[in-house]
């Protein structure tokens, strides 16, 4: 997936800058992470269960899935796959709703970056996202005046 992230990067920012030092690489990681966190977030509710079933279901913590779907821990491959079965979801559609949601993340990244003073009620990327985690339709035209 950072690939994804990379190529995303690259359409936006001359190509290749973005992932020259650690900062890049920890920007890439909380994308990612936050993605991971609405995708888990979107399945389970989706499917009208409770993070206590959805854990149970898939064999995972209850406070781990919690984790996950704030954004506070990126979630492993195989933990996912163990989401994905518990939740009774395809793996492609997985993949493919995480597509959609770093892509949406990205361009919210970058309309943060690039217009500091329309985002000064927020501390960082990662504080805005958390409070719009259940906006359902989350992109950056949400945030465009």
């Amino acid at each position: 997936m950072p690939i994804v992230i990379a190529k995303r990067y690259s359409e936006s920012y001359k190509a290749g800058e973005i992932m020259k030092d650690q900062s890049s690489l920890k920007v890439c990681r909380e994308v990612l992470c936050l993605a991971c966190a609405r995708t888990a977030r979107k399945l389970r509710k989706g499917r009208s269960l409770s993070q206590e079933e959805t854990a149970m279901r898939s064999n995972i913590s209850q406070s781990y899935l919690s984790n996950i779907e704030q954004g506070k821990h990126l979630i492993s491959l195989e933990k996912l796959c163990s989401l994905t079965i518990g939740l009774n979801v395809d793996i492609k559609e997985c993949f493919e709703l995480l597509n959609t949601e770093i892509g949406n993340l990205c361009d919210i990244q970058h309309l943060y970056l690039s217009s500091g003073q329309q985002f000064e009620n927020y501390r960082d990327f990662g504080d805005l996202i958390r409070r719009n985690i259940d906006n359902e339709n989350l992109n950056a035209d949400s945030f465009l005046c």
